[in-house]
């Protein structure tokens, strides 16, 4: 009785094994179109939209870039840029704030802040590090003057978020 029970335990896991090795059935979703994804070389996460990232970010800040330097955080090579806080959401007295960016590696997590220019920043701020981007290819939106331009991957505009930093 007991080798016949050992031996139905054995086929059954064959069978089970077999079938989900030989399976025909075509996937039920289509796949995702190309310009809705990210790059396969980026690893930031990736949002649907605006308000997605603003609740995975600490802060969103208008800011214009003041300063930038090569440095090392945690091992990594880094570019710290400084930044003058203009607005943000939540509102803060930071008056500037140090964010760290990945120094041109020829990866999509490549992000160059161009001294004196301004950008709408999607952050995480550590209390004991600098603030980092909470995604390289959507947490950076370029400012000309009072427009807030896409950010790098296109994917969504800022909407009323852009109107609350005083943007359009």
């Amino acid at each position: 009785m007991l080798i016949h029970l050992r031996i139905t335990s054995v086929l059954l896991s064959l069978v089970c094994t077999l079938s989900a090795c030989t399976s025909t059935s075509s996937p039920t979703t289509p796949p995702t179109p190309q310009s809705t994804a990210p790059s396969a070389a980026s690893d930031s996460p990736w949002y649907q939209n605006v308000t997605e990232l603003q609740q995975a970010s600490d802060l969103v800040a208008l800011v214009q870039i003041t300063g930038s330097s090569s440095t090392t955080i945690n091992g990594m090579p880094k570019t710290l840029n400084e930044a003058t806080v203009l607005k943000s959401e939540p509102a803060t007295s930071t008056a500037s704030i140090k964010v760290a960016t990945d120094p041109d590696n020829g990866t999509a997590e490549t992000i160059d802040l161009t001294v004196g220019r301004q950008y709408v920043l999607f952050l995480v701020t550590p209390k004991q590090e600098p603030a980092y981007l909470v995604s390289a290819g959507q947490g950076v939106f370029p400012v000309e003057g009072s427009t807030v331009g896409p950010s790098r991957s296109g994917t969504f505009t800022l909407g009323a978020l852009a109107a609350r930093l005083g943007l359009h």
